[in-house]
């Protein structure tokens, strides 16, 4: 995105995120969390906040990426 931070509140496809990079972007998270979100998730809740909702609510009860052990900072 061509920014040094990126804040709970700011709108991914305002920071000049496409559809194309959605796409990275959710393949990383997926990587990374072992949760599969969809286009839909990030075109409906298009900040870091609302993707952790996301994360959460489709996530397994327990899941073991959730625990706060296991918890890391993604880097794009």
């Amino acid at each position: 995105l061509g920014v040094d931070r990126v804040g709970l509140d700011d709108n991914f496809f305002e920071l000049g995120g496409h559809s194309l990079l959605a796409t990275r972007v959710l393949a990383r998270i997926g990587d990374s969390l072992h949760v599969q979100l969809t286009l839909r998730n990030i075109f409906d809740s298009p900040t870091v906040r609302g993707l952790a909702t996301e994360i959460v609510r489709v996530a397994p009860q327990g899941h073991a990426a959730l625990a706060a052990e296991d918890r890391e900072e993604i880097v794009f």
